[in-house]
């Protein structure tokens, strides 16, 4: 990476760019080839700690998720929201566990990369504080009430089942509870002693 940088930075063109990016905060560039997008894009914001890289559609933002992960391992796509009611039932936790992690790694890191569609950013979002506030933190030794939790993951989008098979559902049996996030690749198990959270 480094000579690649130090090559551009031997080019007049990238110096006006770099410079134009540096002194107004936004800059236009024409004429890059897809292939060198990433290239360009790292060596221009490698001082930023979060980037937003936002493209025309879903298939150019999924090929640039997989291209910059060469430069940054925390580069996620933040998809938009799927208004087509045949494919929402296929791909809607899919879908929301992408938005999630996204909106997650943002709220969480202090370093990310999130691609992302203009039609994606067309969708409003909650207000960060209010995003940090309807998540839920569990601990061993916390007192728990049932109902409350419940509730809250109700109201957080989580469906309440029998039993947890898929992403974004919850079950309440007696002292066990079992949560799959939509941030998790598996789900979690809390069992209880009484109110208070004894394992998880």
């Amino acid at each position: 990476m480094s000579n690649f940088y130090n090559f551009l930075k031997e080019e007049k063109e990238y110096g006006a760019i770099e410079q134009s990016l540096r002194k107004t905060g936004k800059t236009a560039v024409f004429g890059c080839i897809d292939g060198a997008k990433a290239h360009l894009i790292q060596s221009l914001c490698s001082d930023f700690d979060c980037k937003l890289i936002i493209t025309a559609d879903e298939i150019r933002a999924k090929q640039l998720v997989e291209e910059y992960k060469n430069f940054d391992e925390q580069t996620l796509y933040f998809p938009p929201k799927d208004f087509l009611f045949f494919s929402a039932d296929i791909h809607g936790n899919l879908l929301a566990r992408e938005r999630i992690l996204a909106l997650s790694s943002l709220l969480e890191n202090e370093h990310c990369t999130i691609v992302t569609t203009i039609d994606a950013c067309l969708n409003p979002l909650l207000p960060p504080e209010q995003m940090k506030k309807s998540t839920c933190t569990l601990k061993v030794g916390d007192v728990l009430h049932l109902n409350q939790l419940s509730r809250k993951l109700i109201l957080m989008g989580y469906e309440r089942t029998s039993q947890v098979v898929a992403a974004g559902q919850f079950s309440i049996r007696g002292g066990i509870i079992d949560i799959f996030s939509l941030t998790e690749v598996n789900p979690v198990r809390i069992e209880l002693w009484d109110d208070e959270i004894d394992s998880i």
